[in-house]
């Protein structure tokens, strides 16, 4: 009884975090917007009210930089189907409850499986979390959901029956999980697990291996737009650009240490630094006590170490190979992410760590053990978004979801404008062009990691006045970046909504021809222009942005 009562205080926690999202609506805040609201929101918006979900790859679908439906992602994803019967706001917020219920679900079924000793308490703690970390929301459940999934392998491993519902949950998973960004990595780590354990038995471990196959076969499906691309390319992408070697070597010794150490990637957190102390306390202890799961500790360390480095040796640091093979679609998959999991792995060495404390009958060890998993919870939900949402004074500092998609200047902004959107294109300055995309208008400017490598070459044309004053960040659009904005001052990625720029009028520094070719007909700024081709429509009030400026090319 006290134990489901300790899981049951780890829900009800889960469930006050979220309560408030449904109290503030969309005044609530959501995060950064880099790779979240910026662009997939707005991408299964389109998407979801296009009537082109089945569509072929190549069917125009021109909302944002006049592309195509291949543009817009996967339509077998449970993300997809929430836009379909929520609005966005609270499509995002049941995704991420989902993604946090799964989490916590997911890690305590794993940690009573392989620790059985461990102090329940300590594994709620250390579930909850796990579950509050900001997961990128658009990766679904691929690493909140991966617990469970190397619950499944485990047992196959041990030769354990292993319930329907299991399996029931894996097929799930391939619907609700990202295979480019996760599910790939996911399955090499468990390839290398079933090596080793085919090598240490020496018996092939044919269960484990069938059910890796079948992961991966359920992802191909799943992912049959991908595939069709990559056999049939619709146009010649932008994503053949790839990364640099030489950027590659200059930061990645610097980048695997911060993978191991500080943290494990926007899209991958983990924010384990104080689990890499539990080990090293753990490691101490073992000289002079007996410890049941150090070996296991050891070699989940040693994987750890080998996927940083495997990731520092980047497949994009072998261009000459991949174009002698004529694999050139492989640029796109940064395959550095090989130390995705590596959060899971550190939480799972903490649940072997507790359990072998848990089992000591010496108090010292007992309270910094305790101390360690509380100082951990604590860096986590500090930064956790639903925690920050319900800080109301610290959200004065951000911007609301209605805010960042900008809802009431746009809905004054769509009665000055032309009504039927497809007959003109807009670009926006000074603010994300997702606020344009969501409201409905066309834009010349966006954000997509797969759109047409000539589509890139014109709208470079237009910001080339831009990009010759900032050299760094021309290096970075010529490189790598899928940005296509009209960049403002000091631009950083991801965070052009959050910048303080001047409000001074200056001139807007684009190519005017460019931007007839590229059709743009309005520009939308929260900044007064002063081009002499440009002529000023009408201002409207902001209380974010103090004004927004509507401007008309002047071609004439």
């Amino acid at each position: 009884m006290r134990n489901k009562l300790i899981f049951g205080g780890g829900m009800v926690l889960i469930l006050i975090l979220y309560i408030p999202f449904f109290i503030f609506g969309e005044n609530s805040y959501l995060g950064s917007p880099a790779d979240y609201l910026d662009s997939n929101t707005v991408w299964l918006k389109i998407l979801s009210e296009s009537g082109m979900s089945f569509s072929s790859n190549g069917t125009p679908l021109p909302n944002i930089e006049n592309q195509y439906r291949v543009s817009y992602g996967n339509e077998l994803d449970f993300i997809y189907l929430l836009f379909k019967i929520l609005t966005p706001f609270y499509a995002l917020v049941i995704n991420s409850l989902i993604i946090c219920i799964t989490g916590y679900f997911s890690l305590f079924t794993l940690g009573k499986y392989i620790a059985p000793k461990i102090d329940t308490l300590f594994l709620v703690l250390i579930s909850i979390t796990f579950s509050v970390l900001n997961f990128w929301q658009f990766g679904g459940i691929s690493t909140a959901g991966a617990p469970l999934i190397v619950l499944i392998f485990l047992k196959l491993l041990c030769r354990q029956r292993v319930h329907f519902l299991y399996y029931a949950f894996a097929t799930f998973y391939i619907l609700y999980s990202s295979f480019i960004v996760y599910g790939m990595f996911l399955i090499f780590l468990l390839v290398i697990c079933a090596l080793y354990s085919s090598i240490i038995k020496k018996k092939i471990e044919v269960s484990a291996f069938v059910f890796v196959f079948l992961l991966g076969a359920g992802y191909l499906m799943t992912n049959y737009r991908f595939i069709l691309e990559t056999l049939h390319p619709s146009f010649v992408s932008n994503r053949n650009i790839g990364i640099a070697g030489e950027m590659i070597w200059d930061t990645g010794v610097k980048t695997v240490f911060e993978r191991f150490w500080t943290e494990n990637g926007s899209h991958a957190p983990s924010r384990h630094q104080f689990m890499i102390i539990s080990f090293f306390i753990y490691c101490l202890v073992s000289f002079f006590l007996p410890l049941k799961n150090i070996r296991k500790v050891i070699l989940l360390f040693c994987l750890i170490l080998f996927t940083c480095i495997f990731s520092y040796f980047n497949i994009n640091m072998i261009p000459e190979i991949i174009k002698a093979l004529k694999l050139d679609f492989l640029y796109g998959l940064t395959l550095y992410r090989f130390y995705f999991f590596n959060g899971l792995l550190w939480y799972i060495i903490m649940i072997f760590i507790l359990e072998d404390f848990s089992k000591m009958d010496k108090k010292p060890i007992t309270i910094v053990a305790a101390l360690i998993i509380f100082a951990n919870l604590y860096t986590v939900l500090r930064i956790n978004i639903p925690y920050q949402n319900i800080r109301h004074s610290f959200r004065e500092h951000y911007f609301s979801f209605k805010d960042y998609y900008m809802n009431e200047e746009f809905e004054k902004i769509s009665k000055l404008l032309p009504k039927d959107k497809s007959k003109y294109r807009i670009i926006s300055y000074g603010f994300d062009p997702a606020a344009a995309q969501y409201h409905g208008f066309y834009t010349a400017d966006g954000y997509f990691p797969y759109y047409e490598k000539s589509y890139k070459k014109k709208f470079r044309s237009l910001i080339s006045p831009i990009l010759s004053k900032n050299p760094d960040l021309m290096g970075k659009y010529d490189g790598y970046m899928s940005q296509n904005f009209v960049f403002v001052d000091n631009f950083v990625i991801g965070q052009q909504i959050l910048q303080k720029y001047s409000k001074q009028p200056k001139e807007l520094m684009i190519d005017k021809n460019a931007a007839e070719e590229l059709s743009v007909d309005y520009i939308i700024s929260s900044i007064p222009l002063t081009n002499d081709y440009l002529v000023l429509e009408n201002s409207i009030s902001s209380k974010y942005w103090v004004n927004i400026y509507v401007y008309k090319i002047n071609t004439k």
